[in-house]
């Protein structure tokens, strides 16, 4: 079993969306979103390799980007340690991507160090 680790981007972009959420749609909604990151997260723990390569930070080399949708309007964008590896130590959850927003701004909000 793998461990999850939310990098503090992370952790922000996700505050942000739960408050965003809890806002429009009211509190209950916002806590259904934070049980399906929850749930994304332990899923990832035991299955590392379940999301795809995601193809908008294909260009980064030296290190493999993987998404899962979570949500019809989120993604959780992470890496996998080592790299591609089913029998993984770390996942490594490094953005909330609210996939309504132009794609080309995921590689911005990737930082080039983690």
């Amino acid at each position: 079993m793998a461990e999850v680790i939310w990098t503090d981007n992370a952790t922000g972009w996700r505050i942000d969306a739960l408050a965003y959420g809890g806002s429009t749609f009211g509190q209950k909604s916002a806590e259904k979103l934070d049980n399906t990151f929850k749930a994304y997260s332990r899923l990832l723990s035991t299955h590392p390799l379940l999301g795809h390569r995601e193809p908008l930070l294909a260009h980064i080399t030296g290190l493999t980007y993987r998404s899962i949708l979570v949500h019809r309007n989120y993604k959780l964008i992470y890496r996998v340690e080592p790299v591609d590896s089913e029998t993984a130590g770390r996942v490594l959850i490094i953005d909330v991507w609210d996939t309504r927003m132009n794609p080309e701004f995921l590689a911005a909000r990737i930082p080039a160090t983690d």
